[in-house]
């Protein structure tokens, strides 16, 4: 077990006295026990059903999965990732330091091994991590360099579960099954299905099948008239529900509502929507993303080559309420997800808050970033070389590892100094 001691220090920027003092202890989250024991499917043990792609080592955990800290304005949730909407106010990590941000702290040479842990030390100069500080978390090493700027990180951690036997476009998991569409990109076309494959995020089957489409077994299949070709489809995790958008161009489209539990399915006309494309060229944004009563959908057959996209926002229940979101960091071949753990809808070049604010992130071309358990979020890649893949998960490192919330908030200006002393022990 592993426990926190936080000491926050606002100190006089011309004679270096300490103004203000903040002490206290913190809580650690599940992040470390995620991140060493609960990849989905154990896709980092190559012995159970994974393929390395890129690891970098966390061993020493004081300067790799502890080795970045990330200072909030509020205070933050229950979870391990805090939506976009609450940025940090500073962030500092081991290693390299991005002067010409505002934001970056710097490690000092204070930070060393104690009796049983390690003591992190960052400081702030008068111009850096100005602003309040509600909330103090440890993160990963490139948590604050990533926060809300980037969105695949395989590059640096990268698991990859087999080749099914065919390429495939994974919706995600609901129940212990991974679903899938039998294409890679492009239009769901007529004919086209969607099936799945039983493989449990955190069990392994005493009889576990082979990862191959041969093991699978079809849950949907699509019309097979012309006006079937190059619909879009979706995976509702929350309420087990599959999602095929179809329809002529010109034509307001039909939305066919899969029942998971049930089989059963039903269909509406989704007035307004005949200006919405088939998507019928390669990087297509194909899938459909229910949040809360409302589907987002792209409205183009592709973004364009400046990257501008238009997404669709319906709301099922009132399907006069029709709104568009216009982007301009989609990429060539990503898609939309859902992270149910923050309810936020990702693009791989963008990122969509809980309000529909948009945020941009680095370019992640071919692309599709999915669902986070834990520390580990999905990731499907089609680069080359790894469009065969089935799935694959990589480490998300802006989580927060542990949490101190100060009682009251304090507010660090251009006439201060910030010292943050954060000792790490196993008790």
């Amino acid at each position: 077990m592993i426990k926190g001691k936080v000491r926050l220090d606002l100190c006089d920027a011309l004679t270096g006295r300490v103004k203000e003092r903040v002490e206290g202890n913190n809580t650690f989250t599940t992040a470390i026990d995620s991140l060493l024991n609960k990849c989905p499917c154990g896709a980092d043990r190559g012995t159970l059903d994974g393929n390395k792609g890129v690891a970098e080592s966390v061993l020493d955990l004081a300067h790799t999965a502890l080795g970045g800290v990330l200072l909030f304005p509020d205070t933050v949730g229950n979870g391990l990732y805090e939506p976009l909407s609450n940025q940090p106010t500073a962030y500092s990590r081991y290693g390299g330091r991005d002067e010409s941000d505002t934001k970056s702290g710097n490690w000092t040479n204070e930070s060393i091994p104690i009796q049983n842990g390690f003591r992190f030390v960052h400081e702030w100069g008068p111009t850096y991590g100005n602003g309040t500080v509600k909330t103090v978390c440890l993160t990963n090493i490139y948590g604050g360099e990533a926060y809300g700027r980037k969105t695949s990180f395989t590059n640096k951690w990268r698991f990859d579960l087999p080749n099914l036997g065919i390429d495939i476009r994974p919706l995600g998991w609901y129940g212990d099954y991974l679903y899938y569409a039998n294409i890679t990109t492009g239009g769901f076309d007529k004919g086209a299905l969607i099936r799945r494959i039983k493989r449990p995020l955190y069990e392994l089957l005493i009889n576990q099948a082979t990862m191959l489409n041969t093991n699978a077994e079809t849950v949907y299949t699509n019309g097979s008239t012309d006006e079937y070709v190059g619909s879009r489809i979706g995976l509702d995790s929350f309420g087990g529900k599959l999602f095929i958008l179809y329809g002529a161009n010109g034509s307001n489209k039909k939305l066919i509502t899969v029942d998971l539990s049930t089989g059963t399915q039903s269909e509406q006309t989704l007035p307004g929507t005949s200006a919405v494309a088939k998507i019928t060229t390669v990087g297509g944004y194909t899938f459909i993303v229910k949040r809360g009563n409302y589907l987002y959908f792209t409205k183009e057959t592709r973004p364009s080559d400046s990257g501008v996209v238009t997404i669709i926002k319906i709301n099922l229940t009132n399907t006069a309420d029709i709104d568009e979101i216009s982007i301009s960091t989609a990429t060539s071949r990503g898609d939309l997800r859902l992270m149910t753990d923050t309810n936020e809808i990702n693009g791989a070049g963008f990122i969509i808050g809980t309000d529909d604010t948009v945020y941009e992130t680095a370019s992640n071309a071919q692309q599709i970033i999915g669902e986070r358990y834990g520390v580990w979020q999905e990731v499907k890649s089609f680069e080359s070389g790894l469009g065969g893949y089935a799935d694959s998960f990589q480490i998300n490192p802006y989580y927060m590892a542990s949490k101190f919330v100060l009682e009251d908030a304090v507010t660090k200006t251009s006439d201060l100094t910030m010292k943050l002393v954060y000792e790490v022990t196993h008790s």
